[in-house]
């Protein structure tokens, strides 16, 4: 019931917003539609195919074998290594949509593919490179902080978070069945039907991914008429909606260029509630844990903070 009030809340919420900001959300709506299509659509779409067919065909535990000694201390399986990779590399929200697939699969077990999604959901080095430094900072220099800032932390807490429990956990999971032979019917399919499956599950992600990011550059485009709202705030709620409106409007902000990237790169790690609600609903496996979802992502963004704050103190940013 309480659940449901929110729900319409929201919904009312929202409406309102529409029919009283009529052309601030026609903006936004241009505005989401033309980074899917000219971004996210050309630069995901391809990756997404490549890894459905790369799970689908038993192909993940070999490729995993990269991260092997990282996989072997967290005791995680060997095809956790896939995830890392790809969340690492190819950013939003591949890292997730891989670890989805392969819990789907039966290849992670539901506690192990709940932990690696939110560590493995990251924003891509070119992303880091090409639209924070360049676009947002106007200078590449910043590229190494920048990137060692978000990597290292994601990396940091996916040991600090894991290493506890694989320490005291005298189970094997790298052993587990979830780690052996894959039986799954899914698993091991003939390159046509695999081909087949992945092209059409690429499209599904990619709509849904067309319609989140349509729907939040909207809410931002909203915050970002109202006058009352001071513009940092505004930069800031952006930001927690959609990382890449949100970025760019602290670009124009008022204050010195260290608190600038601060905020860029705590809002960065934390990926905004768009990069959230899209990973949810790409999400093929068993059960999507929302809350540990949220507050891994959180963790992982207060430790950006801190990593930030220190390389400032000592004059690094």
């Amino acid at each position: 019931m309480k659940q449901s009030i929110i729900r319409i809340t929201a919904v009312i919420i929202f409406m309102f917003l529409l029919l009283t900001s009529p052309v601030a959300a026609l903006e936004g709506a241009s505005y989401g539609l033309t980074l899917w299509y000219r971004t996210l659509f050309p630069t995901l779409m391809p990756f997404m195919v490549l890894s459905s067919f790369i799970v689908y065909t038993g192909c993940a535990k070999p490729i995993g074998t990269v991260f092997l000694p990282l996989t072997k201390l967290l005791k995680l399986p060997q095809s956790a290594g896939y995830c890392i990779l790809t969340g690492f590399l190819c950013g939003y929200p591949m890292g997730a949509y891989v670890c989805g697939q392969l819990d789907e699969t039966d290849e992670l077990d539901e506690q192990t593919s709940a932990f690696l999604a939110p560590v493995c959901n990251n924003v891509s080095p070119m992303f880091m490179i090409s639209y924070i430094c360049i676009s947002c900072i106007g200078d590449i220099k910043y590229s190494l902080p920048v990137m060692a800032v978000l990597i290292g932390s994601a990396f940091g807490c996916m040991i600090f978070f894991r290493l506890p429990s694989s320490i005291h956990n005298k189970e094997n999971m790298a052993d587990s069945t979830h780690t052996g032979e894959m039986t799954d019917k899914n698993i091991n399919m003939p390159t046509s039907q695999a081909l087949t499956h992945s092209v059409e599950n690429a499209l599904s992600a990619s709509l849904k991914l067309c319609i989140y990011v349509m729907l939040f550059s909207i809410a931002g485009s909203i915050i970002g008429q109202i006058s009352f709202i001071p513009d940092t705030t505004k930069a800031a709620l952006m930001s927690l909606m959609e990382i890449t409106a949100g970025l760019d409007k602290i670009s124009g902000l008022d204050i010195a260029l260290k608190y600038k990237i601060l905020m860029m790169l705590s809002f960065t790690a934390f990926g905004g509630m768009s990069s959230v609600l899209q990973t949810m609903s790409l999400w093929s496996g068993k059960n999507f844990h929302l809350k540990s979802y949220i507050l891994y992502k959180l963790g992982i963004a207060a430790f950006t903070t801190l990593t930030a704050l220190l390389l400032i103190v000592i004059g690094i940013l």
